[in-house]
């Protein structure tokens, strides 16, 4: 027998067994850490303890999707609070800070536990990569917003499968939900917070007493969302508001913007004496209406923005210009009307029509 072995055989060979060698390594690795998958109760961690889990949402041969699940709970008694980042998965600001969140909170210092979802939109956010444009952050595989889906169906769609775990398996089984935006791929939003006021008085008032508490200068109060995850919330007796902070075209979210979510959570943990202080409060409040002044574009060219959300800014204000590629200035673009900046689309040349940006009016 000729034992000789080519060097094709000779490469297959040692690929394979580097990548084996990669592969037990990188077992190891993770085997090591405080990440489990599915082999415990994802609500099941001993008091004064902490866990992240990759919870089996789907798993076929046509699709797998492991949704991540950190479970905080405290040393002693309290209530339950539920923090979800990513239900549009590029909205990368919230995310980051539901992670940091769960890193940082020490089980010693938390009164009653923490349900943290980072990402419940994980197909979006792994469908997103350099080689994939997106247009927004739906999930990619049946083209549904998810955050139009709950409260879920178990036999349905990708979307409404994940919406029904989400919910039922996880959110149901808290207190209070704060759900952490942040503008999709095409937005940069305001700073500000939103809760439903068509609820019942109790779970109005508590998700209004949230807002307030987060530290934000500006909330907006509105009508339930059917298919929302906080309008799901709420229509179940749960006290729900949204935090909106960052732009999700920029792929390397803003420390700032990160630290806007993290603050308003640890802000309502201590309205709620799960952590231990006062909330750092806002120096004043500012309601924002409901209705969306729309700002669109007169004339197709290139929209060169100059406000940025935030600004206050009275009828005839300049918000940004469109131009020509010599450079002429084809449009001013003003405020409609008096009021505040709330968002600015990612849009660089336009066509007449497009909308550019939203106003609200301060109420009252």
């Amino acid at each position: 027998m000729d034992n000789k072995i080519t060097r094709r055989q000779f490469a297959i060979g040692s690929s394979m067994a580097v990548g084996a060698v990669a592969a037990s390594s990188t077992l190891a690795k993770a085997q090591s850490k405080n990440s489990l998958k599915n082999k415990v109760d994802p609500l099941a961690v001993p008091k004064g303890q902490k866990q992240f889990s990759y919870e089996t949402v789907i798993s076929n041969d046509a699709l797998s999707i492991n949704l991540p699940v950190g479970i905080i709970n405290g040393a002693t008694e309290g209530q339950t609070l539920a923090i979800t980042g990513g239900i549009f998965g590029t909205e990368y600001c919230g995310i980051e800070a539901a992670s940091r969140i769960y890193r940082d909170l020490d089980p010693k210092d938390v009164k009653g536990r923490l349900i943290i979802i980072p990402v419940v939109n994980m197909p979006a956010f792994q469908f997103r990569n350099p080689s994939i444009v997106m247009a927004n952050g739906n999930n990619p595989i049946d083209g549904k917003s998810v955050n139009q889906c709950f409260p879920g169906d178990k036999d349905g769609s990708v979307s409404e499968i994940l919406a029904h775990y989400v919910f039922h398996n996880l959110v149901s089984k808290a207190d209070y939900l704060i759900d952490l935006r942040g503008g999709d791929l095409e937005e940069n939003h305001l700073l500000h917070t939103m809760f439903a006021n068509q609820s019942t008085e109790r779970v109005n008032r508590i998700s209004r007493e949230m807002a307030l508490a987060t530290g934000f200068k500006y909330y907006q109060s509105r009508g339930l969302r059917p298919g929302s995850l906080y309008g799901t919330a709420l229509a179940s007796d749960i006290p729900a508001m949204i935090t909106q902070s960052g732009a999700g075209y920029k792929t390397q979210p803003e420390e700032k913007n990160i630290n806007h979510h993290i603050k308003a959570v640890t802000n309502v943990m201590k309205h709620f004496s799960m952590l231990d202080g006062e909330p750092e409060a806002a120096e004043k409040h500012y309601e924002l209406s409901s209705r969306y002044i729309v700002v669109s574009a007169k004339n197709s060219g290139t929209f060169h923005a100059e406000k940025d959300p935030g600004h206050v800014l009275k009828k005839g204000h300049v918000i940004g210009r469109i131009t020509s590629l010599d450079g002429s200035v084809l449009e001013e673009v003003t405020a409609p009307e008096d009021g505040v900046l709330h968002t600015v689309f990612v849009r660089r040349v336009v066509t007449k029509g497009d909308t550019l940006s939203y106003m609200l009016q301060q109420v009252g």
